[in-house]
């Protein structure tokens, strides 16, 4: 069940403020679309843990920083377009920005989500994020480039192979 936001002033001065940036009307219209999508799916994770919220102010107690980060595991794991995926992270990184700057979070909930890489020839967005995490780790473990490279590459080889296979 998709749940809409019920415009709030926060939410209608973020829209006032797309109109002052002379944001086109159906980017504004995209804009409001990515965080309805976004709404619903982080009401339901609230939800959850037994509390309602019906406007957008209603969530804002719940953020956290790695909120931007776990919505772009979920979008990912979808399977959905990668430019839907990172259009849908560009609008929610403008909003983060424009609640910020009005002093209504205290920190920027989209700081350290990056878009997703749009050249993916190696199989799944979630394979590459996992590949991702796994030559992070390498590097922080004081592997040589040389051995992040060739671990990195053969479990490339072998998700591809599975992938293949499923």
């Amino acid at each position: 069940m998709k749940t809409a936001i019920k415009t709030d002033a926060i939410l209608q001065d973020f829209l006032e403020t797309l109109y002052a940036d002379n944001i086109s009307k159906v980017s504004s219209a995209n804009y409001l679309s990515d965080i309805n999508q976004f709404f619903a799916w982080f009401g339901r994770q609230i939800n959850f843990s037994g509390v309602y919220v019906e406007t957008f102010s209603d969530i804002l107690p719940f953020f956290k920083k790695e909120t931007g980060k776990t919505y772009k595991e979920n979008l990912v794991q979808l399977r959905n377009p990668v430019s839907s995926v990172n259009r849908a992270l560009s609008s929610l990184r403008r909003l983060s920005r424009f609640l910020l700057v009005r002093g209504l979070v205290s920190f920027d909930f989209m700081e350290a989500t990056g878009n997703v890489k749009r050249h993916q020839k190696d199989g799944s967005l979630a394979n590459n994020l996992l590949l991702s995490d796994f030559e992070k780790h390498l590097s922080l473990e004081s592997s040589s480039k040389n051995t992040v490279k060739n671990y990195v590459s053969d479990v490339r080889h072998f998700l591809t192979w599975l992938e293949r296979k499923s």
